[in-house]
C-alpha cells in the first residue's frame, strides 16, 4: 500500500491514484519488482539526476524488471508503463502497458497462469517447461482480451508469450 499524502502529492493522473490506493504487489511474474522505499512514489530524474539525460524528468518510478531495468509511469503520456534500459543512459527500452490498470491486469493473468500450471503439473512444472501450446494460447487471448493491440503495443509481452511458445513441451 502507499502512503495516501504521497500518493496524492505525486504528478500522476487522478485515475493512477486512484487505482493504487489500493495497492500493488511487491513482485509478479515474468520477473517483476514493484518496490518502494517507505511506499512512496519518487521521481526518477531525482533519484538518478548524475546518471541521467534531463529527459527523464517526467518519469516516475514504479519497479524494475529481472534484469534491474527501471520500470515507471511516463508522465507526459497519461502515465503510460515504459521499461528503461539502465545499460544505455536509460532510454525507453519498450512500452508494457498503456495504464496501471492494463498492467495489473497482465499481471493477474500471467500470475494466473503460472499458479494453473504449477495446479494441474507440479510445483516445478512450470521451470521446468511442462506446459503446453494449447495453455499459452490460452494465455495469449487473455492478454488480447485486455487490450487486441497489446502485442504491437508492447514488444515486452510480445516476448514473454513468444518465449513461452520456444519452450514449450508437448507430451
Amino acid at each position: 500500500a502507499y502512503d495516501p499524502v504521497e500518493l496524492e502529492k505525486s504528478p500522476l493522473q487522478p485515475e493512477t491514484k486512484a487505482f493504487l490506493k489500493y495497492g500493488f504487489p511487491l513482485d509478479a511474474p515474468p520477473c517483476l519488482r514493484f518496490i518502494w522505499e517507505n511506499t512512496s512514489l519518487y521521481d526518477f530524474y531525482e533519484q538518478y539526476v548524475d546518471d541521467i539525460d534531463e529527459d527523464t524528468k517526467n518519469y516516475s518510478y514504479l519497479g524494475s524488471d529481472g534484469d534491474g531495468n527501471p520500470i515507471c509511469f511516463d508522465l507526459l503520456n497519461k502515465d503510460r508503463i515504459i521499461l528503461l534500459d539502465h545499460e544505455m543512459g536509460f532510454e525507453i527500452m519498450d512500452v508494457l502497458n498503456n495504464s496501471i490498470e492494463e498492467l495489473a491486469h497482465c499481471v493477474l493473468i500471467y500470475k494466473d497462469f503460472f499458479k494453473k500450471i504449477q495446479n494441474e503439473l507440479g510445483e516445478d512444472a512450470f521451470l521446468d517447461t511442462k506446459f503446453t501450446v494449447t495453455q499459452v494460447n490460452e494465455l495469449k487471448e487473455q492478454f488480447l482480451a485486455i487490450n487486441s493491440n497489446i502485442f504491437n503495443e508492447s514488444s515486452f509481452w510480445n516476448q514473454e508469450i513468444q518465449a513461452l511458445f520456444s519452450e514449450v513441451n508437448e507430451h
